[in-house]
């Protein structure tokens, strides 16, 4: 392990990561300097979907369960939910939505937000008329518009789901949420293959508040 804080410069940590066969660097500043040490062994960045680049920092894996993922969930789940409202924060996502809602015959009402106004506009609208509405939203959500957003999914009956614990901790019945314990094996696996651009993990996890579950 290499705290970027024990480099006291560029050259300290060029050396750090002399005879290292793979290089797994986590944050944005991990990220950029390994980049810049141009290190000989593969490397792969974990970050935040938002800061993901692979062409500045290389290879690289977004800490966000994959799209496809999302919605393969949901007949999983209950094969009765036909109608699905979603909500995202990039064009890329909902396009990859919309090709697996067509092949398992679920009808997809998907809107793009920019902040989180937009996503509690998006999600008052969707459970109106879907059987479930699920947020797929990264960053900027504040536990207010959580919290807002479940009592308007609460009223209309329909669960809302989200793709972060913090939307069970507040109350969500379900989300569909990336494993912590094997984002590192999968991040390894691509830099031993010398894997290049953007991947999401392909295991993720569906965490199921039973209180909120029994109360629909």
């Amino acid at each position: 392990d290499i705290l970027l804080t024990d480099a006291k410069s560029e050259s300290a940590l060029v050396k750090r990561l002399e005879g290292a066969t793979a290089i797994l660097s986590i944050g944005v500043k991990a990220a950029l300097a390994v980049a810049k040490a141009k290190p000989a062994g593969r490397t792969i960045a974990v970050l935040q979907a938002s800061q993901a680049d692979p062409a500045t920092m290389g290879p690289t894996m977004r800490l966000q369960p994959p799209a496809d993922g999302l919605i393969a969930a949901i007949p999983w789940m209950n094969g009765r939910f036909r109608r699905v409202g979603l909500v995202v924060d990039a064009l890329e996502r909902q396009t990859i939505a919309e090709v697996e809602c067509v092949k398992r015959g679920i009808e997809l009402t998907a809107r793009t937000a920019k902040d989180a106004r937009d996503v509690v506009t998006a999600v008052s609208e969707l459970v109106a008329k879907n059987d479930l509405v699920l947020v797929d939203v990264s960053e900027g959500l504040q536990g207010s518009a959580v919290q807002f957003m479940l009592r308007a999914a609460q009223d209309a009956k329909v669960p809302l789901l989200g793709t972060s614990e913090g939307f069970v901790k507040a109350g969500a019945p379900a989300a569909i949420t990336i494993d912590p314990k094997t984002v590192g094996a999968e991040a390894g696996k691509l830099a031993k293959e010398g894997a290049a651009g953007m991947f999401d993990p392909r295991r993720f996890r569906v965490m199921v508040n039973l209180v909120a579950m029994e109360r629909l």
